[in-house]
């Protein structure tokens, strides 16, 4: 997979940069989401609340959605929901290790 140079910006070297917008007013919050793994993989997905419960969803195929850094990634988002949730802010970036 090549990565053109503005993308390949967004990609750390270990781990994965999060990337969360609102995409509702604060009342009734759903984030599109950009997951940005160190090995130039880049997973979208959405996370919304339905009863008080994390939903997140993405775009994996199922043929890597046992991936070691996939599921690790995902596990990372649902642990984020908890800053959006209580926070409510329109955007927010964060990188974690692996």
């Amino acid at each position: 997979m090549t990565i053109d140079s503005s993308s390949a910006a967004l990609h750390p070297r270990s781990g994965a940069r999060f990337v969360f917008v609102r995409e509702d007013d604060a009342s009734n919050a759903r984030y599109s989401a950009q997951i940005y793994l160190a090995d130039g993989r880049t997973i979208s997905g959405t996370l919304a609340w339905r009863d008080s419960r994390t939903v997140w969803s993405d775009d994996v195929v199922e043929a890597d959605s046992e991936n070691d850094d996939v599921v690790w990634a995902r596990g990372q988002a649902v642990k984020l929901a908890r800053v959006l949730k209580s926070s409510g802010q329109a955007r927010l970036t964060r990188w974690r290790g692996k």
